[in-house]
């Protein structure tokens, strides 16, 4: 926001509101949208609050093609190799339970296109991913 200092008369209302003028900027395009003028009091700033520009709608979800890369686990949903179709937040709902049990879950769900480099991952070792997949295959044993 640059300031600039002004006196703005509205014509319509016969009314004066003197305080620092300042040009917004759209943050997205870096354009100028317009000058908004403050008031010299707090009280009077309802009066020059601007018009907002009409609200865009919001993106749609995308569903998506996710894949579970972790080890099976008997009497769960837990299947290796599960494609499931939806948002990232339907999919984790699917696995809720699950993920309440063993948190490593969760960063076993990758999206289908990722799902040849996150089985590489895992088969190197010494990553993220493959400390998450060796912990679920620990609390399998364990259990």
């Amino acid at each position: 926001m640059s300031k600039n200092t002004g006196k703005t008369e509205n014509k319509e209302d016969v009314k004066t509101v003197t305080g620092p003028v300042y040009e917004v900027i759209n943050p997205q395009t870096g354009e100028p949208i317009g000058d908004v003028t403050l008031p010299a009091e707090p009280a009077q700033m309802e009066d020059v609050v601007p018009q907002a520009e009409p609200a865009q709608a919001a993106p749609t979800k995308v569903r998506e093609q996710y894949a579970y890369v972790g080890p099976s686990r008997r009497e769960t949903k837990l299947t290796e190799s599960r494609i499931l179709i939806g948002t990232k937040q339907e999919v984790l709902g699917y696995f809720a339970d699950e993920i309440k049990r063993w948190p490593e879950v969760k960063h076993l769900i990758v999206p289908v296109s990722e799902l040849a480099s996150a089985r590489a991952q895992i088969r190197a070792g010494g990553n993220l991913l493959s400390q998450h997949y060796a912990a679920l295959q620990a609390a399998k044993k364990g259990a």
